[in-house]
């Protein structure tokens, strides 16, 4: 559930695709769950002073450089390395790999002397033949470089991650058959009880704890005595089953701006996400049904689902790039009363140990390998999430809904962040 890493000041905008809520910053930068997908830190003032390095290559043997310095970790060098890797597969010469600031000097009779920083956080490829007359070619960007060095070589190399990329999601999106089972509607459920308990709540794959039924509740909204970023929870509408039918944000500085994911179902199971807002974003995703899985298929990503053990909802989503040609694999697994969440670059990586599969709680949580929490249930109308920096208190009603959230941070103890929650039923 996580609270804490809620960021106050993040002007954002929302929408949710394939049960996964995303935001987007002024700077177009994807957010998830408030909590940006690479979480980032900039070195650009303390670094290039003090990692500033001097770089020679002797004339008699070429080489490939690859330049990827930037001020923010993670970030793109796992395309400089597939550049790198391509480059010694295509012409088997000798390729460097850099990322930190340096001054190259290359010992020709030009004494030519090229200058990498944080400050211009330079992607590129330099190729110089180890000749003495020669200077080095120097090639902007990260991608198709065996491309552009092929005709000074006098050869006709391509990139082969292209040809890879392309047919990996050719098998993944192609032959979508759609053939609803009698598992679909329980899978829908499981997705659209993910996504609800997620915008509602905050919650991730601990959702798989919990069953909360809103049979009968025609709307939910909240108040709160602190502001969640900029925006709030205007309401979520159902129908008399309990299913979603509309998640709506406002935004706290702007009451003409709001943002909204209507789900759409047919038979009983969720068909189409439909996510708008005024700003005229608006996109539609269809749910797809095969092999007692659920598919979902847009321009970022493809997704599948299906059900584990005690129903737990498990997942691969492929998140992929048309122009860089690249995959980002996460999954949901679990395994021997472990459930995991693996992320691509493992920066979020969380496992839920759980005491047992009739009774989960308490349930250990690890995110990555540094931080440790817990969540126990007190009673039936109490449970709490504690880790060394803070405690979260989740209130229930009798009929099993989440009354309040409140947040309590062990600094400061009686400062606390409360959030109420307002159900409203049909007559």
């Amino acid at each position: 559930m996580n609270l804490k890493i809620i960021n106050l000041n993040m002007k954002i905008n929302f929408f949710l695709i394939l049960g996964t809520v995303f935001y987007l910053n002024a700077n177009g930068q994807i957010v998830h769950d408030k909590v940006v997908f690479y979480e980032t830190y900039n070195k650009s003032n303390d670094i290039d002073k003090i990692d500033l390095r001097n770089l020679n290559y002797k004339a008699g043997e070429p080489v490939f450089i690859v330049i990827n310095v930037e001020s923010s970790v993670p970030n793109e060098d796992f395309l400089a390395q597939r550049e790198q890797e391509e480059l010694k597969s295509n012409f088997g010469i000798k390729t460097d790999f850099i990322n930190y600031t340096a001054d190259i000097k290359f010992y020709n009779r030009f004494k030519t002397v090229l200058k990498f920083s944080y400050e211009d956080s330079p992607k590129q490829v330099i190729y110089w033949s180890g000749k003495m007359d020669d200077k080095p070619i120097v090639y902007d960007g990260l991608l198709k470089s065996s491309e552009y060095f092929s005709p000074y070589l006098k050869q006709n190399k391509y990139s082969s991650y292209i040809e890879s990329f392309n047919k990996r999601k050719d098998i993944l999106i192609t032959d979508f058959v759609d053939n609803p089972t009698d598992k679909s509607i329980q899978i829908s459920n499981r997705l659209v009880n993910k996504m609800l308990l997620q915008s509602l709540y905050n919650m991730k794959e601990e959702s798989n704890f919990f069953e909360i039924n809103f049979k009968n509740i025609k709307r939910v909204t909240y108040t709160s005595n602190f502001d969640i970023d900029n925006d709030k929870l205007k309401e979520v509408t159902f129908d008399k089953d309990g299913k979603p039918l509309r998640i709506v944000f406002e935004d706290l500085k702007d009451k003409n701006y709001y943002y909204q994911s209507s789900l759409v179902y047919e038979d009983n199971i969720l068909r189409k996400i439909v996510s708008e807002s005024t700003n005229d974003y608006h996109t539609e995703v269809p749910v797809f049904y095969q092999d007692d899985k659920l598919f979902t298929y847009d321009q970022y990503s493809i997704k599948q689902y299906r059900l584990g053990e005690n129903n737990f909802l498990l997942s691969e989503d492929y998140y992929y790039d048309d122009e860089k040609f690249y995959f980002l694999v996460n999954q949901v697994k679990v395994n021997n009363n472990v459930l995991r969440f693996i992320e691509n670059d493992h920066m979020n990586d969380r496992t839920y140990s759980f005491k047992s599969l009739k009774d989960y709680f308490p349930i250990k949580i690890k995110i990555r390998e540094d931080i440790d929490e817990e969540i126990k249930r007190v009673n039936d109308k109490l449970y709490k999430e504690t880790s060394s920096s803070y405690e979260i208190e989740y209130h229930f009603t009798n009929n099993n809904l989440i009354d309040k959230i409140v947040y309590i941070e062990k600094a400061n103890p009686k400062q606390k962040r409360i959030i109420n929650y307002i159900y409203e039923y049909y007559k």
